[in-house]
Formats: structure tokens, C-alpha cells, sequence
């Protein structure tokens, strides 16, 4: 289908479709109405910034347009993420309303409800327990943040029967501002993933792999090699952001290919030109390894301009397992699951689709093999009865 091609799909026609996630963020999906209603239960009055992306001050005509002042406008200021603003300024206000013991549990139990509203019964959703240390919140330790994180997803878990397995996340900025000496970072990479493993053989809600995320051209991948390699003789899986923002496809390809060769992954974020490298298609493809794509989030951080140009469909054809995910589905328009899926089946196919959903469950690494015949069978015979 060309780009010029009307729309057939809308995420109406997919929601529900996909009971499984393999890339989401955590503070990315938190819905706007949970954090309004977490800072106005506390009294916290929430201001626009005071200057935009590209630092500009902004001057409001008065005190009330500068207020965010409603669920809607909420929305609407997380939407603008690195349209308008920054990615600091945006993402500063989830994490803020998870730097307590028992908010960070509110969070993970509202994190579970919004699953189950998207029709996911499990997620692998990713979050950066650095972030989240606060010794005033009782979160002294990332032992402790993560600890503190299980438990609300086992709560969320008995109400809503949604089951989530954490990545904990190295952020790229970690290791340079922890030797920088910025309080916000008391730890290194090193410690990250020794807490990972410390939480990864626990009953049903448990650390199930370890992600090296943010911006990718502050720090090569090869920084983080010691602590990635900590993991090979553990259950932990690997998978790293990578080949998505370097501003080439060569440079991005070039990632990919260090990470490849390696960090032993078991998955790959984005690596968006991932089917332009034959060999490394194939490579991808025989391991098994998974690749978490994300197209919304890559449209609205233009780092594509359309979806054609993940050759998700070459990928596919090679047997790559292409999987689609929501990535942050409130910090853009149209973000959820079932838009994601309206948005490849309109680029590509139905049967594209399809077989993207087949992929998410059988690479989900916190299912069993029972587990997995299960969903497959029922989301195939949803396809049959729907006449999807």
C-alpha cells in the first residue's frame, strides 16, 4: 500500500486484537487522568514550562494560561513531547508521582488497569529504577524501588489479572552523571543490573530482563558492555535500544552491528533500519531475536516519515519476529496498541499484522510454553469467529 492510499483500518477495528506487549514504558503509560488526579489530591498546582524545546522563553498572557488545569490539558501537554517540549519537562511529572513507597504501588496497580482497558493480559513493561530512588519516599535503595515495584504489580495483578514482568532499564546519561557526582544518580549501571538479577528468579511477578534506553548518541552501547555481560549465565534476557536515533542509517546499522556481535541480545528496540543489512537480517532472524518496534513513536519523534520505511514486511519474509508496541502511548497522539496495529495494517497489510501478533507471544519471555499455545489459540480463533 502507498502512502497515498486512504485509511481501510482504524484502531477501533484492532482493539483488543494483541493480548501481549513487549516494549512499553512505564511512566510513558501512566493516563493523564491518574496524574492529574494524583497531583490535585495532594495540592500540587501543575504549570506548562516556562520555555519550549528549543529553550525559547515562552511569556503567557496571564498566570491561568500557563496552568494546567484539567485532565485534557494534561494530555495535551505530554502529546507535545519533543514537538513542543522537552523531554525533561514532560516526563518529569509521572516520575514525580512515583517517588513514594506506596505511590509507586498506585502506579503500578493503575499501570495494570490501563493494560486490561487495551484488552493486554501481559506486559514486559520497562522502567528505570535509577530514576525512582528517593530515601524521603522510603525508596532508599534500588533493592528497594524494585521491591517496591513487584509488590504493586502483584496487587494490580490480583485485581486485574493482568500480569506484569519488568526490564529494568539502564538510562544512557546513568554512568557519566553518577560520575559527575548528580545526586539524582547514586548509582552505576553495574549496580542496576546486580539489582536486576537479584529479582529475576521470583514467583509469577518478577525482573525478567535488563534495557540500555534514552539517547542513544550520548553514549555508545560499548559502555555498558560489563554490566550487559553480568547477565550471561543468568535467566535475565537482554535487549537494548539501539539503531534509532544516531541520524543516519549507517551510523544506526553500525549500532546494531556492535550490539549484535556483543551483548548476546535477546531482543533489539526499534532498530529501524534493520532491513537494509542483509546479513544482519539473517543474523536476527536465526537467533530468534526479537525486534520491538514501535512505529507511532518513531512517526512522532521523526525519526521515519512513514511506516513503510521500517520494511517490516522484508523483515517478516526473512522470518525476523517483528513485534509492535506502544512504546509511550500518551505522549503522542494516537499512541495505544490498537493504534499502532491500525497504522501497520494500513502501511503494509492485515496479514502483516497478524502475523506481528502471532510474533509478541511466542517471543513474550515471561510466558510458558502452555501459557503461549493458549493465547495463540484463542487469539486465532477470535480471528476465525470475527471473520477477522
Amino acid at each position: 500500500m502507498s502512502p497515498s492510499t486512504p485509511n481501510i483500518y482504524l484502531a477501533q477495528d484492532f482493539q483488543g486484537w494483541q493480548p501481549v506487549v513487549n516494549h512499553l514504558h512505564w511512566d510513558g503509560s501512566l493516563p493523564p487522568k491518574v496524574l492529574f488526579d494524583f497531583y490535585q489530591s495532594r495540592g500540587q498546582i501543575l504549570k506548562l514550562p516556562d520555555k519550549d524545546i528549543l529553550g525559547k522563553l515562552i511569556r503567557y498572557a496571564n498566570p491561568a494560561q500557563q496552568l494546567i488545569s484539567s485532565t485534557e490539558k494534561l494530555a495535551e501537554f505530554q502529546e507535545g513531547l519533543l514537538s513542543k517540549w522537552s523531554i525533561i519537562d514532560v516526563f518529569k511529572l509521572p516520575i514525580g508521582a512515583m517517588r513514594i513507597d506506596h505511590d509507586l504501588i498506585s502506579m503500578a496497580v493503575a499501570h495494570c488497569h490501563y493494560l486490561k482497558e487495551q484488552g493486554i493480559i501481559y506486559s514486559e513493561t520497562r522502567f528505570a529504577p535509577s530514576y525512582h530512588i528517593n530515601p524521603r519516599g522510603n525508596l532508599n535503595s534500588l533493592d528497594e524501588v524494585v521491591k517496591t515495584a513487584l509488590a504493586g504489580f502483584r496487587i494490580g495483578y490480583s485485581q486485574t489479572g493482568v500480569k506484569v514482568n519488568p526490564i529494568i532499564c539502564i538510562p544512557r546519561e546513568n554512568d557519566r552523571e553518577f560520575l559527575n557526582g548528580n545526586p539524582r544518580y547514586p548509582v552505576n549501571s553495574i549496580d542496576i543490573v546486580k539489582t536486576a538479577i537479584n529479582h529475576c528468579e521470583e514467583k509469577t511477578i518478577k525482573v525478567i530482563g535488563i534495557d540500555l534506553v534514552c539517547y542513544e548518541p550520548c553514549a555508545p552501547a560499548q559502555d555498558y558492555l560489563s554490566a550487559f555481560r553480568l547477565t550471561f549465565d543468568t535467566p535475565l534476557k537482554r535487549t537494548i535500544h539501539v539503531g534509532e536515533m544516531i541520524g543516519s542509517d549507517q551510523a544506526n546499522l553500525r549500532n546494531i552491528r556492535y550490539v549484535l556481535k556483543h551483548f548476546r541480545p535477546h531482543g533489539l528496540g526499534h532498530a529501524l533500519p534493520l532491513h537494509q543489512d542483509q546479513r544482519l537480517v539473517e543474523i536476527v532472524a536465526s537467533q530468534q531475536i526479537r525486534i520491538e518496534s514501535n512505529p507511532r513513536s518513531n512517526l512522532h519523534c521523526g525519526f521515519i516519515k512513514d511506516v513503510t520505511e521500517l520494511g517490516l514486511n522484508t523483515l517478516i519474509e526473512a522470518g525476523v519476529k517483528v513485534t509492535i508496541n506502544p512504546d509511550d502511548p500518551f505522549m503522542w497522539p494516537q499512541g495505544h496498541l490498537a493504534d499502532n496495529l491500525a497504522l501497520v495494517a494500513n502501511a503494509y497489510s492485515l496479514e502483516t499484522v497478524k502475523q506481528t501478533i502471532v510474533n509478541s507471544i511466542e517471543t513474550a519471555w515471561g510466558l510458558s510454553q502452555d501459557e503461549k499455545i493458549k493465547l495463540l489459540q484463542q487469539t486465532a480463533l477470535a480471528w476465525v469467529n470475527e471473520k477477522r
